[in-house]
């Protein structure tokens, strides 16, 4: 079946045909960074935050394409800077995380079939490992949803009200950090966005629309250097792990 399906009927002995493919939502303008541009175009070791990010998505080779939705005329991307990655695929994007994400499967549901997977990944996490996102593939089968990676919180994790004073202390035993990439089946994931949008519901993540619309999802734990770039502070800390991972995409010449 060549496009997005409403009533998704997913295969589930037809392994050989499945497909990856990956979304990249880049069409935030990090107004809360305080930077004279989106964050994703902010420099980190000689490369930008988004360019680091999707030269680590293609060193994949089991990745179909990689869509890429950024903003309409958005001024700071140029497709040329990007023409050596062969599998990337642009879009626009639009005004939430959400519509992004959406906007990047419609792009695309004239090549998926519906026991494809997508891999949907921040923007502004350019120190995912490699190995991790491997793991979280591995990790899921054609009986699952679909899984995220995260890290247990390790903090202790306080509840306090509008003034700030503490309520509760929370046990954290049974709570994760999400992280991405948040892999799903592509049918079921449109569907839930499809649903959410109807409703309004409040879609944080690909995770979240898939639970509001009964699915289940797996927590697959990956590394705490998987960090998300919110604040200034996060670059010096992104420069040093990128630097030590250096040799992250050789797991494929060890034979990973």
């Amino acid at each position: 079946m060549s496009s997005l399906s409403s009533t998704p009927d997913i295969p589930s002995d037809s392994t050989s045909l499945i497909r990856y493919w990956a979304i990249v939502p880049a069409a935030g303008n990090g107004s809360r960074f305080g930077a004279d541009k989106p964050k994703q175009y902010l420099p980190v070791s000689g490369k930008t935050i988004l360019r680091h990010t999707l030269e680590k998505l293609h060193n994949i080779p089991w990745l179909e394409s990689i869509v890429v939705a950024v903003q309409p005329n958005d001024q700071y991307f140029d497709q040329k800077d990007y023409s050596d990655l062969k599998r990337l695929r642009i879009t626009e994007g639009g005004s939430s995380r959400a519509e992004s994400v959406y906007l990047g499967l419609e792009s695309i549901k004239d090549s998926i079939a519906d026991n494809d997977w997508v891999l949907v990944h921040d923007a502004v996490r350019p120190c995912v490992s490699i190995k991790d996102i491997e793991n979280l593939k591995a990790s899921l089968t054609v009986q699952d949803d679909g899984g995220i990676l995260a890290s247990p919180v390790r903090e202790t994790v306080k509840r306090v009200n509008a003034e700030n004073k503490i309520l509760e202390t929370v046990d954290r035993s049974d709570l994760w950090l999400a992280a991405t990439p948040q892999q799903c089946k592509i049918v079921l994931l449109h569907d839930s966005l499809s649903r959410a949008f109807e409703r309004n519901g409040t879609v944080t993540d690909e995770s979240s629309a898939m639970e509001m619309s009964g699915y289940s999802m797996k927590v697959v734990q990956g590394s705490a250097d998987n960090i998300k770039i919110t604040h200034p502070e996060d670059l010096a800390l992104a420069k040093l792990i990128l630097e030590s991972q250096i040799d992250d995409h050789d797991v494929y010449k060890e034979g990973a």
